[in-house]
């Protein structure tokens, strides 16, 4: 399984690994309330347990190895580039909306565009910083689906939810698609901040545009 283990050492995240079995031709099940992930390899009909691998495909230590990768290339080439936008240039609801972003980002030791979108929607609301444990794995660095159906969880904390989890690895839950749409999720006084969260996430597109010439605006 020589893939498998390219997969892994290219890739800063579990979102990276993903893709990157996908485009290898394996269909995974790699979700974070399973036990033992699984691939299935091109050509075969049965899963895998990747612990079956060796000692280095356990689920903990796929993440160890992910997070690895991060901190290696993160001494090699600095995440603060110029296309970033700082996180002093980002407007939060409140003190303790910035404490809590900062904190976890810290907790994590990671400070890529997946963590602090994550960090910075979930911390919109007082109810969600509250029980950020529930929702988020440290230990694998991961979400944690189960806990959108919390019973803490009110009608503006679900798309603050919604929303964080669609942008840490696209997640959508089966058969409720819908209401993870825009016109679901930003029909709320968070709407404002939830753009904040999605100009984290791609840094890379939402720049400021630049003003058109005159020219251009009169033809």
């Amino acid at each position: 399984m020589d893939f498998i283990a390219y997969a892994i050492d290219h890739s800063k995240t579990l979102k990276e690994f993903q893709f990157a079995l996908k485009e290898m031709g394996y269909a995974y099940n790699l979700s974070p309330s399973r036990k033992y992930w699984t691939v299935i390899p091109k050509g075969y009909d049965k899963p895998i347990r990747l612990k079956n691998l060796g000692a280095d495909y356990t689920n903990d230590r796929i993440v160890e190895r992910i997070k690895e990768n991060r901190d290696r290339w993160a001494e090699i080439e600095p995440f603060q580039r110029a296309t970033y936008k700082p996180m002093s240039k980002i407007q939060f609801r409140n003190a303790a909306h910035r404490d809590f972003v900062l904190e976890n980002l810290d907790k994590c030791k990671v400070n890529d565009c997946y963590h602090r979108a994550f960090f910075y929607v979930m911390g919109i609301s007082e109810e969600t910083r509250m029980n950020i444990g529930k929702m988020f794995d440290f230990k694998r660095d991961c979400i944690i689906p189960e806990g959108m159906h919390g019973g803490w969880q009110t009608s503006g904390t679900v798309k603050v939810c919604h929303l964080a989890f669609n942008l840490w690895n696209g997640f959508t839950e089966e058969g409720r698609e819908n209401l993870y749409t825009p016109e679901e999720l930003f029909c709320c006084g968070y709407a404002p901040y939830f753009m904040e969260g999605i100009k984290l996430r791609y840094p890379e597109y939402c720049r400021d545009l630049t003003p058109p010439k005159r020219n251009d605006m009169e033809r």
